[in-house]
């Protein structure tokens, strides 16, 4: 069956989900349901198949609509924290809440965990065999 050059087909559409999803070219290719029996393979398999313009334009398209967490580094997203809450115009619940995500960040914050045992009292422990 000769195959449309407009058109995905449903393993080629798979490798570009899972290639715009971050898994490497070869682990892609496998995982979209080509053989390979070599990563050497998978990974030329691969190439080959990012030739093809629809498969191309496809994979840039999704990976265009993604929306990346990390657009800024965390010192850049740092400074702007910091030039929120030296900023004189902000208003003191943003510097407030501009410190309290630096906190997060920065790992200010503990969480304390206190286990007792029954009914508040001391906390038994017994090893069975």
């Amino acid at each position: 069956m000769k195959r449309k050059a407009d058109r995905l087909t449903d393993k080629e559409r798979a490798f570009v989900h899972y290639l715009a999803s971050g898994l490497q070219r070869a682990e892609a290719y496998t995982k979209a349901g080509y053989k390979a029996t070599k990563k050497v393979n998978a990974s030329a398999g691969a190439c080959k198949l990012l030739e093809r313009d629809i498969v191309l334009k496809e994979y840039k398209r999704l990976k265009d609509l993604q929306i990346k967490p990390f657009l800024m580094s965390i010192d850049e997203r740092k400074k702007i924290l910091v030039d929120i809450m030296s900023d004189e115009t902000s208003n003191k619940r943003e510097v407030m809440q501009a410190l309290d995500l630096l906190n997060k960040m920065e790992a200010v914050y503990t969480n304390k965990t206190e286990i007792t045992g029954a009914n508040g009292g001391e906390l038994k422990i017994s090893w069975q065999k």
